[in-house]
């Protein structure tokens, strides 16, 4: 059946203004509604005393906000969308799926994590320790296939991923090492010469490490963390499923800020509006 998906604005019992995407994406079984925040962060902070499972929040360069997480591997899985130029933009907890499909209750459901990548493509993710955790609960199991269903009609994909993923190497000593250095202070100069340098092709870790020294040397351990803070900011671009060698190629970020800073996660269309029909 076709349906409409339009965005009404309400506010919840705590007082906490947020907007709804109504997909009446309706199928004989299923009606779906993703909420989301008006401001475009986090739909829940999920941090707190009482909690039995680790929590916190990552203080992203990259999202320009504090993001709440509630187990290390979804800190991780941070810190990878940090440290890695070809995501453009994500987000923890970026919305809650309501999905109808004619019992008394909606099932509802809240991602992990949503991302940009710089090619455009949105992708939602699930984490876990292990897949069993989504294999011995059947129910559970149903929740997520729904979940994966209307994504995909919203043009997303989606994936669950567990903790042997997630810390591949090389990949995740790459990111915690480009992470660290997220917060480095870069001055106009440091990116236009970096900038200036990739315009004339793509060069290498090391040459980059010495584009950014003060001395010309590839092992300046100020200058190689200027050009870990510029991945963050995505103004090069490094492959961080390899071994960072001094001879890993770094080139030019395509589609990045010219401040170096991501667009935020906003409504794609304004409040009350129709944006699309099924």
């Amino acid at each position: 059946m076709a349906g409409r998906r339009v965005r009404l604005s309400f506010t919840l019992s705590g007082g906490h203004p947020i907007s709804k995407r109504q997909n009446v994406l309706r199928s004989p079984e299923v009606a779906a509604v993703i909420v989301t925040s008006v401001d475009g962060g986090p739909i829940r902070t999920i941090t707190g005393r009482g909690l039995l499972r680790p929590n916190g929040r990552f203080p992203s360069r990259k999202a320009w906000r504090v993001l709440p997480f509630e187990a290390m591997h979804e800190r991780a899985l941070m810190w990878i969308c940090e440290a890695d130029p070809s995501i453009k933009r994500f987000l923890s907890q970026p919305h809650r799926l309501e999905m109808n499909i004619g019992e008394a209750r909606p099932l509802i459901y809240f991602p992990d994590l949503m991302w940009e990548s710089a090619d455009g493509c949105i992708e939602i993710i699930e984490t876990k320790k292990t897949l069993n955790e989504v294999r011995r609960d059947p129910r559970y199991e149903m929740k997520l296939e729904l979940a994966r269903w209307v994504y995909e009609r919203e043009g997303w994909s989606y994936r669950v991923l567990d903790e042997a993923k997630i810390f591949a190497e090389p990949r995740w000593s790459n990111a915690r090492t480009i992470v660290t250095d997220r917060h480095t202070v870069l001055s106009s100069r440091d990116k236009l010469r970096l900038i200036e340098r990739l315009q004339q092709g793509p060069t290498t870790y090391g040459k980059a490490i010495a584009t950014l020294s003060a001395s010309g040397s590839p092992f300046d351990p100020v200058a190689r963390a200027k050009l870990h803070a510029i991945f963050v900011r995505r103004l090069a671009h490094i492959d961080i499923s390899q071994v960072l060698r001094m001879s890993t190629a770094v080139t030019a970020t395509q589609g990045s800020q010219p401040n170096g800073r991501s667009e935020p996660w906003t409504p794609r269309s304004p409040v009350g509006t129709a944006v699309s029909t099924y």
